[in-house]
């Protein structure tokens, strides 16, 4: 992002059923709370945005002005559900009616009333975060998982796993499965551990042999700008470069997200061998590839 913006929410308001609502929707109504004035008692009039900013989250189409505006339509017609408790559930609205400037390419938004509660006037029970962070979360899961676990205080504290998978929004059936929910939580720790200022890991916790609660414990960090990794800039910087295996030379091809790893695939023209070497972040595979890039001589 260009100007330094900051997400500033109620906790309740975090942890609201977003179920009818995609990754992309999300994005763009978390780049609208971004605007607001968490000190202020009242919402402006119009909050204003531009397809630049809209085009940082990186959602790689053509029309980026029809794919905004499919988006705000979604924003303004659907509703979030927010848990007061265990008996009350209040159904909100999230925007208001939306102008294009053409002109300018400037979008402006109104807000919800009903939003008030959760976005004006906050001095406790709430959660505050850089809106770069969701940049390279790609999928609906890894945001609600980044937003619950930067609304905790803890640094390590213990969630069973149907709470999980409801915090998670995995309501496919196929997640019923131990394996594939233990795949997707991995692959989006692993997202979350590479590209925002938190950094988690987890065990599972058995009760009568059977996976029921998992524990995490979260380090929390602010992300310097000039280290920034992405798997894109990794393979800019190391491409084609050559390292020593087992005193065998190997030139770097790809790197990847894979089953909650990061993958170096490397080639070795001599041997006519293709290897791969596994990290637990990008932040390791960068440690090592600047330790073991051999110069040719």
């Amino acid at each position: 992002m260009k100007k330094e913006l900051v997400v500033v929410q109620r906790n309740k308001f975090i942890r609201g059923d977003f179920s009818f609502l995609e990754v992309r929707d999300i994005k763009i109504l978390k780049l609208l709370v971004s605007k607001v004035n968490a000190t202020s008692k009242e919402f402006n009039d119009y909050y204003y945005f531009t397809k630049d900013e809209v085009r940082t989250f990186e959602f790689n189409e053509r029309n980026i002005h029809s794919y905004i505006k499919t988006s705000l339509r979604k924003l303004s017609s659907v509703f979030v559900i927010i848990k007061n408790d265990d008996k009350e559930e209040v159904e909100i609205s999230l925007v208001g009616k939306i102008i294009y400037d053409k002109k300018n390419g400037i979008y402006k938004v109104p807000l919800s009333s009903d939003l008030k509660e959760y976005l004006l006037d906050i001095k406790k029970e709430f959660t505050k975060y850089k809106l770069e962070n969701l940049i390279n979360l790609k999928r609906k899961e890894e945001i609600k998982l980044y937003e619950y676990f930067k609304s905790i205080s803890f640094e390590v504290f213990v969630v069973s796993i149907d709470n999980l998978k409801a915090i998670m929004e995995l309501n496919k059936k196929s997640f019923e499965s131990f394996f594939n929910f233990h795949k997707k939580l991995k692959e989006s720790i692993l997202t979350i551990n590479t590209y925002t200022d938190i950094q988690i890991n987890f065990k599972i916790l058995k009760v009568n042999k059977q996976s029921k609660n998992i524990q995490f414990n979260i380090k929390r960090f602010e992300i310097s700008k000039t280290s920034f990794l992405t798997i894109e800039n990794l393979i800019s910087k190391y491409s084609n470069k050559n390292i020593m295996l087992n005193n065998d030379l190997y030139t770097v091809k790809t790197l990847e997200l894979s089953e909650g790893y990061v993958i170096l695939s490397v080639y070795s023209k001599e041997l006519n061998l293709v290897g791969k070497l596994k990290f637990r972040n990008l932040e390791d595979c960068d440690g090592y590839l600047e330790k073991e890039i051999h110069p040719i001589k």
